[in-house]
């Protein structure tokens, strides 16, 4: 039970010292006194002691009041005396400025993560255009090929006709009469041209070496310079400058379409079409392998062109079978090509 102890005067207090005037200290020496007694910080009410449940002269744990007088300070936990609200402590300003900083942070790291998947699926679709696109530039180069293929298998005879006659003339040699074509040009600004050498050589035999190279209306004379009886071939030099005409750069295949340009029994500008029989054929009484081919051929083609598709000449006519129909031969350019320096580039 709190006990209320009765006021104590001052001058009664231990430590009292008198003061100047026949007064007392008021509890601490130096402090002038007056006759009675005073309570700390309030003049003319007399001081009293602390009551509460520790006993007298401690401090009461709750709320406090002096004894007598109500304490002007007592409010109700977390206000101020005269209903001041409390000043806002900085650990709650730093606290709330810590979670906004982790709400930026999420936001920066979904906004970092939505990039970086975004980024992934574009260059996701970016490889799988490419992709799309790399398979169609494959295929549009398979289906360019094989349209390519087609047109040099399709053989177009009057196309290839009108390219190569100006450079096929028939060959007048004494009383000999045959086919040949320009295939090179020679020193000085003329021509070379080929043809089988049974076509010259009973000129050759009688001791001379001039030809004329007759084309429609129009004369020029030629003279051959290098033949070989074995291979069957001539060469013919003019004056006169002339087209060449292309030699294939790789060996034809069976099946392909030919043309035979020449003049047969006498008739210039003849035009014959077929296909390769055989690209490489074993001839008796002959080492050398000849392209086979079923374009009509007669006695006058012997040193003519036999063309692909493209106009290029793959073989020089040179002999058909007698008792047989669709059975030529023609010795491959390459032979006079390698033998003798007349071929263009």
């Amino acid at each position: 039970m709190a006990s209320t102890a009765a006021p104590t005067p001052v001058g009664a207090q231990p430590g009292a010292m008198p003061g100047p005037g026949g007064g007392e200290y008021a509890g601490q020496a130096g402090m002038p006194g007056q006759t009675g007694a005073y309570p700390m910080g309030q003049a003319g009410a007399p001081q009293t002691a602390w009551t509460g449940e520790n006993g007298p002269g401690q401090p009461p744990a709750g709320p406090q009041t002096w004894a007598g007088t109500p304490n002007p300070w007592s409010a109700t936990p977390g206000q101020q005396p005269g209903g001041w609200a409390p000043a806002p402590r900085p650990g709650r300003i730093a606290r709330v400025a810590l979670v906004l900083a982790c709400v930026l942070l999420a936001v920066a790291v979904a906004q970092t993560v939505l990039l970086v998947q975004t980024h992934s699926a574009l260059n996701d679709q970016k490889q799988a255009q490419s992709a799309a696109q790399s398979s169609n530039d494959k295929r549009l180069k398979a289906l360019e090929g094989t349209v390519k293929a087609l047109e040099e298998s399709s053989l177009d005879a009057a196309s290839v006709a009108k390219k190569v006659l100006p450079s096929v003339f028939q060959v007048v040699a004494g009383d000999y009469t045959g086919s040949s074509f320009v295939i090179g040009p020679a020193p000085g600004g003329g021509s070379y041209l080929l043809t089988n050498d049974h076509v010259v050589q009973p000129l050759i035999d009688s001791g001379s070496k001039s030809v004329k190279l007759q084309r429609g209306s129009s004369t020029f004379p030629a003279t051959v310079t290098q033949y070989d009886k074995d291979l069957d071939i001539a060469v013919l030099q003019t004056d006169e400058k002339f087209d060449k005409l292309n030699r294939v750069s790789k060996p034809v295949q069976p099946g392909e379409p030919v043309v035979v340009v020449g003049s047969p029994l006498g008739l210039n500008d003849s035009v014959t079409t077929g296909v390769v029989s055989s690209a490489q054929r074993d001839v008796p009484g002959s080492g050398e392998k000849f392209i086979q081919f079923d374009a009509a051929i007669n006695p006058g083609n012997s040193g003519g062109p036999v063309m692909n598709a493209k106009g290029e000449v793959v073989g020089i006519a040179t002999e058909k079978a007698r008792d047989a129909e669709g059975i030529g031969l023609a010795i491959p350019i390459s032979v006079p090509c390698d033998k003798f320096s007349v071929c263009g580039s």
